[in-house]
């Protein structure tokens, strides 16, 4: 938080029949800052940016956090794809949203189980909810068959998705 270095005595030579370090042969160690490694502060930016409906770079985050940051279990790239798929929908790309939104919801289904603390687990029923909507707002949208049935039997998925857009902006 305060930029300073974290520096500890360490040495690579040890004499084992004293059971002590040799003397003379110390180094210095310098450890890396655990908020830069593990991305804490960056992820609660990338959170705050989310939540303030800015997909875009809340994506560009957790995409630098999910390919530098060792054994997070998936959950950098869960909330990469929901950060990916929100902007594609907020976009009206209903494809690739509900592409970024299944990936997002099968690292979820795969990893929450066995990770307490896993951000996105309360959010997995609202998530296949999400989905099941992207369905449909698929079908209405790349209708082939012209058929108006199936744009009046589900208009208000439409309606709903194109009022939660424009409240957006």
């Amino acid at each position: 938080m305060i930029g300073a270095k974290l520096v500890y005595i360490g040495n690579d030579d040890y004499l084992n029949d004293l059971k002590k370090p040799n003397p003379g042969h110390e180094k210095l160690y310098f450890v890396d800052d655990p908020y830069k490694v593990f991305g804490n502060i960056e992820k609660d930016k990338a959170i705050y940016l989310f939540n303030a409906m800015d997909y875009t770079s809340a994506f560009r985050i957790f995409e630098n956090l999910d390919s530098r940051v060792p054994g997070t279990n998936g959950e950098y790239a869960a909330l990469k794809y929901i950060s990916k798929a929100y902007n594609s929908w907020d976009n009206l790309n209903i494809k690739d949203a509900k592409i970024n939104l299944e990936k997002s919801y099968n690292i979820i289904c795969r990893d929450c189980k066995i990770q307490k603390n896993y951000t996105l687990s309360s959010s997995e029923e609202k998530i296949k909810n999400q989905l099941n909507i992207l369905a449909i707002l698929e079908k209405l949208y790349f209708n082939k068959d012209k058929d108006k049935n199936i744009i009046f039997d589900d208009i208000h998925y439409l309606i709903g998705s194109l009022y939660e857009n424009a409240f957006r902006r």
